[in-house]
Protein backbone atom coordinates (compact mmCIF):
# COMPACT_ATOMS: atom_id res chain seq x y z
CA UNK A 1 0.00 0.00 0.00
CA UNK A 2 1.12 3.59 -0.98
CA UNK A 3 2.01 6.04 2.11
CA UNK A 4 2.69 9.16 1.86
CA UNK A 5 6.36 10.88 2.84
CA UNK A 6 6.50 14.35 3.66
CA UNK A 7 10.26 15.58 4.08
CA UNK A 8 12.05 18.79 4.13
CA UNK A 9 15.51 18.78 2.61
CA UNK A 10 18.55 20.89 3.39
CA UNK A 11 21.73 21.99 2.40
CA UNK A 12 24.61 21.08 4.64
CA UNK A 13 28.09 22.44 4.27
CA UNK A 14 30.78 20.06 5.74
CA UNK A 15 32.06 22.60 7.70
CA UNK A 16 29.16 22.43 9.74
CA UNK A 17 28.97 18.84 10.23
CA UNK A 18 30.18 19.00 13.75
CA UNK A 19 28.18 21.20 15.07
CA UNK A 20 25.11 20.03 13.25
CA UNK A 21 25.97 16.27 14.75
CA UNK A 22 26.46 17.55 17.97
CA UNK A 23 23.11 19.85 17.52
CA UNK A 24 20.91 16.72 16.26
CA UNK A 25 22.27 14.83 19.36
CA UNK A 26 21.03 17.01 22.04
CA UNK A 27 17.99 17.17 20.20
CA UNK A 28 17.38 13.27 20.11
CA UNK A 29 18.44 13.31 23.75
CA UNK A 30 21.61 12.34 24.10
CA UNK A 31 21.22 8.94 22.93
CA UNK A 32 23.78 7.38 20.30
CA UNK A 33 22.59 7.95 16.63
CA UNK A 34 22.27 5.00 14.16
CA UNK A 35 24.58 4.46 11.31
CA UNK A 36 23.90 3.34 7.75
CA UNK A 37 25.58 2.72 4.54
CA UNK A 38 23.09 2.42 1.59
CA UNK A 39 23.63 1.68 -1.53
CA UNK A 40 21.09 2.61 -4.21
CA UNK A 41 19.97 1.50 -7.85
CA UNK A 42 17.50 3.82 -9.84
CA UNK A 43 16.07 2.08 -12.85
CA UNK A 44 14.60 3.33 -15.77
CA UNK A 45 13.64 2.58 -19.50
CA UNK A 46 16.07 3.73 -22.01
CA UNK A 47 13.41 5.94 -23.10
CA UNK A 48 13.40 7.13 -19.17
CA UNK A 49 9.14 6.46 -19.33
CA UNK A 50 9.36 6.58 -15.58
CA UNK A 51 11.14 10.15 -15.24
CA UNK A 52 8.35 11.27 -17.99
CA UNK A 53 5.73 9.92 -16.13
CA UNK A 54 6.71 11.41 -12.77
CA UNK A 55 7.89 8.51 -11.36
CA UNK A 56 11.13 7.21 -10.13
CA UNK A 57 11.80 3.44 -8.89
CA UNK A 58 15.14 1.68 -6.83
CA UNK A 59 16.04 -0.92 -5.18
CA UNK A 60 18.95 -0.34 -1.77
CA UNK A 61 20.27 -2.23 -0.05
CA UNK A 62 19.82 -1.83 3.64
CA UNK A 63 21.79 -4.07 5.71
CA UNK A 64 21.63 -7.53 4.24
CA UNK A 65 17.99 -6.68 2.73
CA UNK A 66 17.24 -4.99 -0.48
CA UNK A 67 14.40 -2.50 -0.83
CA UNK A 68 12.26 -1.32 -3.41
CA UNK A 69 11.01 1.76 -3.59
CA UNK A 70 8.38 3.52 -6.14
CA UNK A 71 7.59 6.87 -5.69
CA UNK A 72 5.50 9.05 -7.75
CA UNK A 73 2.68 12.25 -7.31
CA UNK A 74 2.51 14.09 -4.88
CA UNK A 75 4.78 17.87 -5.00
CA UNK A 76 7.61 19.19 -4.44
CA UNK A 77 6.76 23.15 -2.65
CA UNK A 78 11.03 24.30 -1.80
CA UNK A 79 12.59 21.98 0.06
CA UNK A 80 9.43 20.83 1.28
CA UNK A 81 8.91 16.67 -0.54
CA UNK A 82 5.88 14.94 -0.47
CA UNK A 83 5.56 12.16 -2.65
CA UNK A 84 3.22 8.77 -2.36
CA UNK A 85 5.87 6.08 -1.83
CA UNK A 86 5.53 1.97 -1.73
CA UNK A 87 8.32 -0.07 -0.47
CA UNK A 88 8.49 -3.68 -0.82
CA UNK A 89 11.39 -6.13 -0.07
CA UNK A 90 12.78 -7.81 -2.97
CA UNK A 91 15.36 -10.62 -3.07
CA UNK A 92 18.17 -9.35 -5.11
CA UNK A 93 19.14 -5.69 -6.94
CA UNK A 94 16.26 -6.42 -9.09
CA UNK A 95 12.70 -4.71 -8.87
CA UNK A 96 10.13 -6.70 -9.13
CA UNK A 97 6.84 -5.29 -10.98
CA UNK A 98 4.38 -7.81 -9.64
CA UNK A 99 4.78 -6.43 -5.64
CA UNK A 100 3.93 -2.95 -7.36
CA UNK A 101 0.93 -1.64 -6.81
CA UNK A 102 0.25 -0.46 -10.75
CA UNK A 103 -3.60 1.23 -10.55
CA UNK A 104 -2.95 4.85 -10.39
CA UNK A 105 0.51 5.59 -11.76
CA UNK A 106 -0.48 6.01 -14.99
CA UNK A 107 2.24 3.66 -16.77
CA UNK A 108 1.90 0.52 -18.61
CA UNK A 109 3.91 -1.81 -16.54
CA UNK A 110 3.60 -4.73 -18.82
CA UNK A 111 5.71 -2.65 -21.32
CA UNK A 112 8.16 -1.00 -19.17
CA UNK A 113 9.01 -3.98 -16.74
CA UNK A 114 11.42 -5.71 -20.13
CA UNK A 115 12.97 -2.60 -20.04
CA UNK A 116 14.26 -1.61 -16.84
CA UNK A 117 17.31 -0.94 -16.34
CA UNK A 118 20.19 0.72 -13.79
CA UNK A 119 20.20 4.46 -14.77
CA UNK A 120 22.56 5.76 -11.83
CA UNK A 121 23.23 4.98 -8.04
CA UNK A 122 24.09 6.55 -4.82
CA UNK A 123 25.99 5.47 -1.98
CA UNK A 124 26.05 7.11 0.99
CA UNK A 125 26.47 6.68 4.56
CA UNK A 126 23.15 7.95 6.57
CA UNK A 127 23.09 8.68 9.99
CA UNK A 128 19.66 9.04 11.96
CA UNK A 129 18.43 10.90 14.51
CA UNK A 130 14.86 10.38 16.38
CA UNK A 131 13.59 13.81 17.16
CA UNK A 132 10.23 14.87 19.48
CA UNK A 133 9.39 17.99 18.80
CA UNK A 134 6.64 20.29 18.97
CA UNK A 135 4.35 17.20 19.95
CA UNK A 136 5.74 15.95 16.46
CA UNK A 137 7.97 12.97 15.59
CA UNK A 138 10.81 13.64 13.08
CA UNK A 139 13.81 11.45 11.94
CA UNK A 140 16.75 13.33 10.81
CA UNK A 141 18.48 11.45 8.86
CA UNK A 142 21.91 13.23 7.39
CA UNK A 143 23.70 11.74 3.95
CA UNK A 144 27.38 11.98 3.15
CA UNK A 145 28.48 9.85 -0.75
CA UNK A 146 28.18 10.05 -3.86
CA UNK A 147 25.77 9.88 -7.04
CA UNK A 148 27.29 7.88 -9.69
CA UNK A 149 25.76 7.34 -13.11
CA UNK A 150 28.65 6.08 -15.59
CA UNK A 151 31.85 7.49 -15.49
CA UNK A 152 30.26 10.91 -13.98
CA UNK A 153 30.03 11.49 -10.36
CA UNK A 154 28.49 13.89 -8.25
CA UNK A 155 29.57 14.46 -4.11
CA UNK A 156 25.76 14.46 -1.77
CA UNK A 157 25.54 15.97 1.04
CA UNK A 158 22.08 16.87 3.04
CA UNK A 159 19.83 16.98 5.84
CA UNK A 160 16.37 15.22 5.50
CA UNK A 161 13.80 15.88 7.84
CA UNK A 162 11.17 13.23 8.01
CA UNK A 163 7.99 13.72 9.07
CA UNK A 164 6.85 10.08 11.05
CA UNK A 165 3.88 11.26 13.27
CA UNK A 166 2.50 14.91 13.64
CA UNK A 167 2.08 18.17 12.44
CA UNK A 168 4.31 19.23 8.94
CA UNK A 169 4.77 22.79 10.38
CA UNK A 170 7.42 20.96 12.81
CA UNK A 171 9.47 20.03 9.86
CA UNK A 172 10.11 23.65 9.11
CA UNK A 173 10.15 24.96 12.48
CA UNK A 174 12.71 22.27 13.89
CA UNK A 175 14.56 23.39 10.55
CA UNK A 176 14.95 26.81 11.44
CA UNK A 177 16.13 26.23 14.96
CA UNK A 178 19.18 24.46 13.04
CA UNK A 179 19.30 26.87 10.41
CA UNK A 180 19.31 29.58 13.39
CA UNK A 181 23.92 28.67 14.19
CA UNK A 182 23.80 26.94 11.06
CA UNK A 183 23.78 27.22 7.10
CA UNK A 184 21.03 25.13 6.20
CA UNK A 185 18.94 25.64 3.23
CA UNK A 186 15.76 24.41 1.93
CA UNK A 187 16.88 21.89 -1.18
CA UNK A 188 14.20 21.77 -3.81
CA UNK A 189 16.36 18.84 -5.95
CA UNK A 190 16.55 15.38 -5.18
CA UNK A 191 19.05 12.90 -5.33
CA UNK A 192 16.94 11.22 -7.80
CA UNK A 193 17.01 14.75 -9.90
CA UNK A 194 20.83 14.41 -9.52
CA UNK A 195 21.31 10.80 -10.74
CA UNK A 196 18.79 12.17 -13.94
CA UNK A 197 21.06 15.22 -14.57
CA UNK A 198 24.68 13.03 -14.55
CA UNK A 199 22.74 10.30 -16.55
CA UNK A 200 21.91 12.82 -18.98
CA UNK A 201 25.63 14.65 -18.56
CA UNK A 202 23.75 17.73 -18.20
CA UNK A 203 25.73 20.38 -16.43
CA UNK A 204 23.75 22.27 -13.51
CA UNK A 205 22.06 25.45 -15.04
CA UNK A 206 20.58 28.73 -14.51
CA UNK A 207 16.58 28.08 -13.43
CA UNK A 208 14.62 30.72 -15.13
CA UNK A 209 11.43 32.05 -14.67
CA UNK A 210 8.32 29.79 -15.50
CA UNK A 211 4.89 30.54 -15.66
CA UNK A 212 3.15 29.99 -12.62
CA UNK A 213 0.17 26.96 -13.24
CA UNK A 214 -3.05 28.93 -12.10
CA UNK A 215 -7.01 28.23 -13.13
CA UNK A 216 -9.94 30.48 -13.34
CA UNK A 217 -11.18 28.53 -10.54
CA UNK A 218 -8.74 29.42 -8.17
CA UNK A 219 -9.37 31.55 -5.17
CA UNK A 220 -6.78 34.84 -4.68
CA UNK A 221 -5.27 33.15 -1.90
CA UNK A 222 -4.68 29.70 -4.23
CA UNK A 223 -2.93 32.11 -6.90
CA UNK A 224 -0.85 33.58 -4.46
CA UNK A 225 0.21 30.46 -2.84
CA UNK A 226 1.24 29.65 -6.14
CA UNK A 227 3.01 32.42 -7.82
CA UNK A 228 4.81 32.29 -3.81
CA UNK A 229 5.82 29.03 -4.28
CA UNK A 230 6.93 29.47 -8.26
CA UNK A 231 8.87 32.15 -7.12
CA UNK A 232 10.79 30.45 -4.70
CA UNK A 233 11.34 27.34 -7.04
CA UNK A 234 13.49 29.83 -9.16
CA UNK A 235 15.24 31.24 -6.29
CA UNK A 236 16.45 28.18 -4.93
CA UNK A 237 17.19 26.02 -7.60
CA UNK A 238 19.73 29.06 -8.62
CA UNK A 239 21.56 29.01 -4.96
CA UNK A 240 23.65 26.00 -5.82
CA UNK A 241 25.12 27.58 -8.95
CA UNK A 242 25.71 31.08 -7.22
CA UNK A 243 27.58 28.67 -4.26
CA UNK A 244 29.77 26.48 -6.57
CA UNK A 245 29.70 27.92 -10.31
CA UNK A 246 31.62 30.90 -11.89
CA UNK A 247 28.72 31.65 -14.27
CA UNK A 248 27.20 35.02 -14.06
CA UNK A 249 23.81 33.56 -14.69
CA UNK A 250 23.01 31.90 -12.07
CA UNK A 251 23.65 35.32 -9.84
CA UNK A 252 21.53 37.18 -12.74
CA UNK A 253 18.69 34.72 -12.45
CA UNK A 254 18.45 34.35 -8.93
CA UNK A 255 18.29 37.98 -8.76
CA UNK A 256 15.22 37.59 -11.06
CA UNK A 257 13.79 35.78 -8.95
CA UNK A 258 13.72 37.36 -5.58
CA UNK A 259 12.12 40.52 -7.73
CA UNK A 260 9.35 38.74 -8.82
CA UNK A 261 8.96 37.18 -5.28
CA UNK A 262 8.97 40.99 -3.89
CA UNK A 263 6.92 41.78 -6.67
CA UNK A 264 4.24 39.15 -5.71
CA UNK A 265 4.21 40.40 -2.65
CA UNK A 266 3.63 44.01 -3.56
CA UNK A 267 0.82 42.80 -5.87
CA UNK A 268 -1.41 40.75 -3.71
CA UNK A 269 -0.90 43.60 -0.53
CA UNK A 270 -4.69 44.03 -0.76
CA UNK A 271 -5.34 40.88 0.49
CA UNK A 272 -2.26 39.54 2.38
CA UNK A 273 -1.46 41.48 5.01
CA UNK A 274 2.40 43.37 4.78
CA UNK A 275 2.60 43.39 8.75
CA UNK A 276 2.26 39.32 8.60
CA UNK A 277 5.96 39.20 6.08
CA UNK A 278 7.34 42.84 7.77
CA UNK A 279 9.82 40.64 9.62
CA UNK A 280 11.96 39.19 7.09
CA UNK A 281 11.46 42.15 4.43
CA UNK A 282 14.76 43.70 5.68
CA UNK A 283 16.26 40.17 4.91
CA UNK A 284 14.61 40.41 1.10
CA UNK A 285 16.34 43.97 0.67
CA UNK A 286 19.73 42.78 2.09
CA UNK A 287 19.52 39.55 0.12
CA UNK A 288 18.74 41.47 -3.17
CA UNK A 289 21.22 44.10 -2.42
CA UNK A 290 24.19 41.54 -2.33
CA UNK A 291 23.22 39.73 -5.56
CA UNK A 292 22.46 43.07 -7.66
CA UNK A 293 25.87 44.88 -6.85
CA UNK A 294 27.51 41.37 -8.00
CA UNK A 295 24.85 41.36 -11.22
CA UNK A 296 26.27 45.07 -11.74
CA UNK A 297 29.55 44.76 -11.74
CA UNK A 298 28.95 41.29 -14.33
CA UNK A 299 27.23 43.61 -16.62
CA UNK A 300 30.22 46.02 -16.57
CA UNK A 301 32.71 43.47 -17.49
CA UNK A 302 30.81 41.04 -19.93
CA UNK A 303 28.89 43.72 -21.60
CA UNK A 304 29.75 46.97 -21.63
CA UNK A 305 33.53 47.05 -21.74
CA UNK A 306 34.12 44.86 -24.33
CA UNK A 307 32.56 46.62 -27.38
CA UNK A 308 34.90 49.83 -26.03
CA UNK A 309 37.77 48.09 -25.80
CA UNK A 310 37.37 46.38 -29.23
CA UNK A 311 36.58 50.05 -30.75
CA UNK A 312 40.00 51.23 -29.24
CA UNK A 313 41.79 48.56 -31.03
CA UNK A 314 44.76 50.60 -33.06
CA UNK A 315 43.95 53.33 -30.41
CA UNK A 316 45.25 53.73 -26.86
CA UNK A 317 44.02 51.09 -25.34
CA UNK A 318 42.67 50.51 -21.75
CA UNK A 319 45.16 50.00 -19.25
CA UNK A 320 44.01 50.78 -15.72
CA UNK A 321 39.91 50.14 -15.90
CA UNK A 322 39.41 46.76 -17.51
CA UNK A 323 41.66 45.20 -14.22
CA UNK A 324 40.19 47.61 -11.44
CA UNK A 325 36.21 46.36 -12.72
CA UNK A 326 37.53 42.98 -12.96
CA UNK A 327 38.92 43.06 -9.17
CA UNK A 328 35.64 44.37 -8.10
CA UNK A 329 33.74 41.85 -9.78
CA UNK A 330 35.77 39.14 -7.87
CA UNK A 331 35.10 41.28 -4.47
CA UNK A 332 31.23 41.12 -5.21
CA UNK A 333 30.63 38.02 -6.60
CA UNK A 334 32.30 36.39 -3.22
CA UNK A 335 30.10 38.75 -1.20
CA UNK A 336 27.20 37.33 -3.12
CA UNK A 337 28.55 33.77 -2.63
CA UNK A 338 29.31 33.84 1.00
CA UNK A 339 25.67 35.29 1.25
CA UNK A 340 23.77 32.47 0.16
CA UNK A 341 25.75 30.28 1.64
CA UNK A 342 24.98 32.08 5.05
CA UNK A 343 22.71 31.25 8.16
CA UNK A 344 21.14 34.43 7.35
CA UNK A 345 20.04 33.21 3.83
CA UNK A 346 19.32 29.59 5.01
CA UNK A 347 16.81 31.84 8.10
CA UNK A 348 15.16 33.85 5.55
CA UNK A 349 14.43 30.91 2.57
CA UNK A 350 12.92 28.92 5.55
CA UNK A 351 11.09 31.76 7.14
CA UNK A 352 9.03 32.46 3.33
CA UNK A 353 8.38 28.29 3.34
CA UNK A 354 6.95 28.16 6.66
CA UNK A 355 5.29 31.01 6.52
CA UNK A 356 3.86 29.70 3.06
CA UNK A 357 2.50 26.34 4.52
CA UNK A 358 1.21 27.77 7.65
CA UNK A 359 -0.69 30.53 5.68
CA UNK A 360 0.38 33.13 8.33
CA UNK A 361 -1.05 35.87 6.91
CA UNK A 362 -4.79 34.52 8.01
CA UNK A 363 -3.39 35.66 11.45
CA UNK A 364 -4.75 39.00 12.40
CA UNK A 365 -6.08 39.79 8.70
CA UNK A 366 -9.63 41.89 9.06
CA UNK A 367 -13.10 40.39 7.57
CA UNK A 368 -12.46 42.04 3.91
CA UNK A 369 -9.40 40.76 3.77
CA UNK A 370 -10.32 37.00 4.28
CA UNK A 371 -12.98 37.64 2.11
CA UNK A 372 -10.81 38.84 -1.00
CA UNK A 373 -8.90 35.84 -0.01
CA UNK A 374 -11.35 33.37 -0.51
CA UNK A 375 -12.95 35.42 -4.00
CA UNK A 376 -12.10 33.93 -7.70
CA UNK A 377 -8.57 35.59 -8.92
CA UNK A 378 -10.14 36.43 -12.18
CA UNK A 379 -11.93 39.52 -11.24
CA UNK A 380 -8.59 40.66 -8.97
CA UNK A 381 -5.88 39.80 -11.97
CA UNK A 382 -8.03 42.34 -14.22
CA UNK A 383 -7.90 44.91 -11.79
CA UNK A 384 -4.36 44.34 -10.76
CA UNK A 385 -3.47 44.17 -14.07
CA UNK A 386 -5.02 47.58 -15.38
CA UNK A 387 -4.04 49.34 -12.40
CA UNK A 388 -0.35 48.59 -13.33
CA UNK A 389 -0.49 49.43 -16.93
CA UNK A 390 -2.41 52.93 -16.23
CA UNK A 391 0.93 53.63 -13.53
CA UNK A 392 3.45 52.84 -16.45
CA UNK A 393 1.68 55.40 -18.64
CA UNK A 394 1.43 57.89 -15.95
CA UNK A 395 5.20 57.22 -14.97
CA UNK A 396 6.21 56.90 -18.89
CA UNK A 397 5.37 60.56 -20.05
CA UNK A 398 7.83 62.17 -21.78
CA UNK A 399 9.87 58.77 -21.18
CA UNK A 400 12.83 59.98 -23.29
CA UNK A 401 13.43 63.77 -21.76
CA UNK A 402 13.28 62.18 -18.32
CA UNK A 403 16.21 62.30 -16.08
CA UNK A 404 17.90 58.72 -15.54
CA UNK A 405 16.48 58.77 -11.98
CA UNK A 406 13.25 59.60 -13.29
CA UNK A 407 13.55 56.94 -16.14
CA UNK A 408 14.69 54.69 -13.50
CA UNK A 409 11.23 54.65 -12.09
CA UNK A 410 9.55 53.86 -15.07
CA UNK A 411 11.66 50.83 -15.70
CA UNK A 412 10.48 49.36 -12.42
CA UNK A 413 6.72 49.79 -12.97
CA UNK A 414 7.40 47.91 -16.38
CA UNK A 415 9.11 45.88 -14.90
CA UNK A 416 6.32 44.84 -12.27
CA UNK A 417 3.80 44.86 -14.68
CA UNK A 418 5.46 42.29 -16.95
CA UNK A 419 5.71 40.06 -13.37
CA UNK A 420 2.50 40.18 -12.57
CA UNK A 421 1.15 39.56 -16.65
CA UNK A 422 3.47 36.37 -16.53
CA UNK A 423 1.74 35.15 -13.19
CA UNK A 424 -1.54 35.54 -14.51
CA UNK A 425 -0.65 34.12 -17.95
CA UNK A 426 -2.59 30.95 -17.56
CA UNK A 427 -5.97 32.85 -17.39
CA UNK A 428 -5.67 34.94 -20.88
CA UNK A 429 -5.38 33.32 -24.09
CA UNK A 430 -1.86 33.51 -24.91
CA UNK A 431 -2.46 34.62 -28.51
CA UNK A 432 -4.44 37.33 -27.26
CA UNK A 433 -1.46 38.38 -25.22
CA UNK A 434 1.41 38.27 -27.61
CA UNK A 435 1.59 41.58 -28.96
CA UNK A 436 1.47 43.32 -25.47
CA UNK A 437 3.79 41.27 -24.21
CA UNK A 438 6.21 41.51 -26.72
CA UNK A 439 5.94 45.35 -26.96
CA UNK A 440 6.52 45.68 -23.20
CA UNK A 441 9.64 43.24 -23.28
CA UNK A 442 11.33 45.54 -26.44
CA UNK A 443 10.34 48.38 -23.77
CA UNK A 444 11.76 46.91 -20.92
CA UNK A 445 15.29 45.60 -22.56
CA UNK A 446 15.73 49.00 -23.76
CA UNK A 447 15.16 50.46 -20.66
CA UNK A 448 17.38 47.92 -18.64
CA UNK A 449 20.43 48.78 -21.55
CA UNK A 450 19.96 52.50 -20.59
CA UNK A 451 19.99 51.99 -16.55
CA UNK A 452 23.02 49.46 -17.30
CA UNK A 453 25.21 51.99 -19.10
CA UNK A 454 23.89 54.65 -15.94
CA UNK A 455 24.84 52.43 -13.92
CA UNK A 456 28.63 51.76 -15.59
CA UNK A 457 29.27 55.25 -15.10
CA UNK A 458 28.32 55.52 -11.09
CA UNK A 459 30.81 52.46 -10.72
CA UNK A 460 33.72 54.22 -12.60
CA UNK A 461 33.26 57.33 -10.90
CA UNK A 462 33.43 55.23 -8.09
CA UNK A 463 36.41 52.97 -8.75
CA UNK A 464 37.94 56.51 -9.55
CA UNK A 465 37.64 58.19 -6.62
CA UNK A 466 39.20 55.11 -4.66
CA UNK A 467 42.49 55.59 -7.39
CA UNK A 468 45.23 57.72 -6.53
CA UNK A 469 46.30 56.93 -10.64
CA UNK A 470 45.49 59.78 -13.24
CA UNK A 471 45.42 57.32 -15.84
CA UNK A 472 42.49 55.78 -14.29
CA UNK A 473 40.18 59.58 -14.51
CA UNK A 474 41.25 59.44 -18.30
CA UNK A 475 39.87 55.73 -18.94
CA UNK A 476 36.76 56.49 -16.76
CA UNK A 477 36.24 59.23 -19.06
CA UNK A 478 36.69 57.40 -21.93
CA UNK A 479 34.16 55.04 -20.80
CA UNK A 480 31.92 57.91 -19.80
CA UNK A 481 31.64 59.53 -23.70
CA UNK A 482 31.41 56.07 -24.82
CA UNK A 483 28.36 55.59 -22.57
CA UNK A 484 26.61 58.81 -23.51
CA UNK A 485 27.28 57.87 -26.94
CA UNK A 486 25.62 55.01 -27.03
CA UNK A 487 22.91 56.78 -25.29
CA UNK A 488 22.21 59.41 -27.27
CA UNK A 489 21.03 56.73 -29.27
CA UNK A 490 19.44 54.36 -27.21
CA UNK A 491 17.20 57.34 -26.44
CA UNK A 492 15.98 57.77 -29.71
CA UNK A 493 15.23 53.85 -30.24
CA UNK A 494 13.98 54.34 -26.97
CA UNK A 495 10.96 56.93 -28.37
CA UNK A 496 10.36 54.90 -31.01
CA UNK A 497 9.29 51.34 -28.69
CA UNK A 498 7.30 53.43 -25.71
CA UNK A 499 5.16 54.27 -28.60
CA UNK A 500 4.99 51.16 -30.54
CA UNK A 501 3.82 49.83 -26.74
CA UNK A 502 1.49 52.85 -26.19
CA UNK A 503 -0.29 50.77 -29.37
CA UNK A 504 -1.07 48.03 -27.69
CA UNK A 505 -4.64 47.59 -25.81
CA UNK A 506 -5.41 45.87 -22.90
CA UNK A 507 -6.06 42.20 -23.55
CA UNK A 508 -7.01 41.25 -19.98
CA UNK A 509 -10.22 43.55 -20.54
Amino acid sequence: MAAEEIELKLRVQESDLPKLRALLTRMAGGGKAARLKLTSLYFDTPHLDLLNGGTALRVRRVGRRWVQTLKGGGKVLGGLHARLEQESNVPRPMPDISLINQSGTGLNWDEIAPQLVPVFSTEFQRTLWQIDHQGSRIEAALDQGMVHSGEQQEALLELELELKSGQPSALHELALELAASLALAPDPISKAERGYRLFHHEMLVPAKATIPAMETTFTVEDAFIGVMWNCLDQLQRNQRGVAEQTDPEFIHQMRVALRRLRSALSLFSGAVRRESWEGWSDELRWLAGELGTAREWDVLEEELLPPLMAYLQGRKPLEYLPGRVHAERLRARRRARTAVLSPRYGVLALSIECWLNQKQWREGASDEQLALLDSPVHPLANVLLQQRHDQLHRRGRHLVRQPDAKRHRARVTAKKLRYALEFFASLYPRKAAKSYLNALASLQDALGTLNDEATALQHAAQLCAMARSPRCAEEAGILSGWCAARMSQQLQDLGKIWKAYLRQSPYWN
